[in-house]
């Protein structure tokens, strides 16, 4: 059985964002089955998509020591909520838990910062 906010999330991402890192397989399906033809098709609705993939794609982390600005992407355990996940993205325009993001694993908490860094255009 699939996890059903997983596959809502991979959706969301795919119809706003368009990334999609497999172009055409590792994909979330919906069959149509026919009982008299026996006939299956299968469309293609979201990408799987990976912790890796969104690293990469999300903006990364820099320090520049000329003009000491920092821009952090974390990915890290809840500490105060045991099984829950935090993703974080700070630019010293963007402080403070705009960016944050809390999910019960860590894919889920990329998915929810992905969503959030494409509503305010940085992504």
């Amino acid at each position: 059985m699939k996890d059903q906010h997983l596959f809502e999330l991979c959706k969301e991402v795919y119809e706003k964002t368009g990334l999609n890192p497999y172009q055409g397989y590792n994909n979330w399906y919906r069959e149509n089955k026919t009982s008299k033809t026996r006939t299956v098709t299968s469309e293609a609705i979201a990408p799987r998509y990976t912790s890796d993939y969104l690293l990469e794609k999300l903006p990364s982390w820099y320090f520049d020591t000329d003009i000491e600005e920092t821009m952090i992407l974390a990915l890290m355990p809840h500490m105060l909520e045991t099984g829950k996940w935090i993703g974080r993205y700070e630019t010293p325009e963007h402080r403070g838990s705009e960016f944050e993001t809390i999910a019960d694993t860590p894919l889920k908490s990329l998915l929810k910062l992905t969503l959030a860094l494409n509503r305010e255009g940085l992504l």
